[in-house]
């Protein structure tokens, strides 16, 4: 290795000893680049017509014929190229001696490669910024090969501008592996007759692949390809699986799930033995059901951020008809906000009422916007019975009930097993008024049991002024008797 160095440097040293014109070789070759090249214009073979030359703009260009020697040629003018050799090379930015060339996307420029000869004309043999400097001419690196390349152990080869792709030969574990220079992106590996391939991003197939199952399982599948992959055993996947605008079933059913942007469909029954999440709409066109008859508890789940409705939506024909559920009323603390409604809508849609609003909060109110039909009883412990207004003009509790105001009846009243209170004892005055009915014969009146309860005494105010009592019910006003003496 030593003596290799040595030598090379010998002939570093001759060819800065030498004459330029002595250390190269050179061709005669017609401008066909359509303007004036000037002096170490690095140049390519013309595309056009036999025996000339042109400049390029294209980076690392595999063409390269060599370096213009004259001062300068004209478009349309033979001129000296030297070919190989040692010449000077405009650069364009700084070279480093030992730096490989390549051109640049600046005509007739060339550009330092550093230590990458991929795609190279030459290698500096002084350094320079954006100046001239002596370079030794090479057959350019993108040409091919004319036989077998050997990669030995830790070496590789560099695709890109920025070296983006890497492959190399791993002599420990027997591995081809294409890096990123970081990550491992693909390996082939020496398996005997077949080898495996193992990719760690996303795998496309233009054609078919046939050969021994993916991440290692035990069987073999058939084919691989675009129109679908058939394999006896299980297929892991540990990255992103991507069937763009296809389906995915089984051979009895090949579009199970239909794949879209945006959406995936189910076309049968779906059946999630654990949490199922949906982060758009969930539109399900058959029946639903949570849970089994032997699971445990199950919950139907509607979550946001607060401010947000959570509501259940019931549409006819897509139109909507009801909507239950929180609203969007702010959670400002003490548990207020995210109120429950139940809103009712017309036949195109549009708002009718909100037939019950319930508040969060403790204690909180609940608002019955509509007439209330009950078949059974009603039962409100300890409360009040009201209007806005007057909220507790009826109290409620065990065997009795308050009104609090004027209680007026327009038919038949019953009070039984109990005391009729009218009034408050020094405070408000009790007063108990009966009307008449229509016309003069049917006066209002009191109907006194007797203690046996087989005998009724029927008394009434007459027109008169004065009380009267009767055995039945009065219908004129002079039936029965005055009570005592009255003035």
């Amino acid at each position: 290795m030593r003596f290799k160095r040595f030598v090379a440097m010998l002939c570093t040293a001759f060819a800065f000893c030498m004459p330029v014109s002595a250390q190269q070789g050179t061709k005669n070759l017609v401008n066909d680049s359509g303007a004036a090249v000037t002096q170490y214009a690095v140049v390519v073979g013309g595309t056009t017509v036999n025996s000339t030359f042109s400049t390029t703009t294209t980076a690392d260009d595999n063409q390269v014929v060599g370096v213009v020697l004259d001062a300068s040629v004209s478009n349309g003018v033979a001129g000296l190229i030297a070919t190989t050799g040692v010449t000077k090379v405009q650069v364009t930015g700084a070279v480093a001696r030992g730096d490989f060339l390549g051109t640049h996307t600046v005509a007739g420029k060339a550009i330092s490669n550093g230590t990458d000869p991929s795609g190279s004309f030459g290698f500096a043999l002084e350094a320079g910024t954006d100046t001239t400097v002596r370079c030794m001419l090479m057959t350019p690196q993108g040409a091919n090969p004319a036989s077998s390349m050997r990669l030995n152990d830790d070496k590789e080869i560099q695709f890109g501008d920025a070296q983006e792709i890497r492959l190399d030969y791993d002599n420990a574990t027997n591995k081809l592996e294409f890096t990123d220079g970081t990550n491992i992106l693909a390996t082939l590996t020496d398996a005997g007759t077949t080898g495996n391939f193992a990719a760690t991003g996303t795998l496309i197939a233009t054609g078919g692949i046939t050969g021994t199952p993916i991440s290692g399982s035990t069987g073999a599948f058939t084919t691989l390809s675009s129109s679908g992959l058939t394999t006896a055993n299980s297929l892991t996947v540990t990255n992103d699986l991507l069937v763009d605008g296809g389906d995915i079933g089984i051979t009895a059913d090949t579009d199970l799930l239909g794949l879209a942007s945006g959406a995936l469909t189910v076309r049968g029954t779906l059946t999630a033995t654990g949490a199922m999440t949906a982060q758009s709409t969930l539109e399900v066109t058959a029946d639903t059901t949570v849970g089994t008859n032997a699971g445990t508890t199950r919950y139907l789940i509607l979550n946001s951020a607060q401010s947000n409705a959570r509501h259940i939506l019931y549409q006819t024909a897509g139109v909507l008809r009801w909507q239950l559920g929180a609203n969007s009323t702010a959670e400002s603390g003490g548990n207020a906000g995210s109120n429950y409604t139940l809103t009712a809508y017309g036949d195109t849609g549009t708002f009718i009422d909100q037939p019950i609003f319930i508040e969060r909060v403790a204690g909180g109110t609940m608002t019955l916007s509509r007439p209330v039909t009950m078949t059974g009883d009603l039962a409100v412990n300890g409360g009040d019975l009201g209007i806005t207004a007057d909220p507790n003009l009826i109290g409620l509790a065990a065997d009795a009930l308050t009104v609090n105001g004027a209680l007026t009846t327009t038919g038949n009243g019953w009070y039984s097993n109990g005391v009729l209170t009218i009034g408050t004892a020094n405070a408000s005055r009790g007063a108990l008024t009966l009307n008449n009915g229509s016309g003069t014969t049917t006066p209002g009146y009191i109907a006194l049991k007797s203690l046996s309860g087989t005998a009724t005494g029927y008394l009434w105010v007459a027109a008169d002024g004065k009380l009267r009592i009767h055995t039945a019910v009065p219908t004129a006003d002079t039936d029965g008797v005055v009570v005592g003496a009255q003035t």
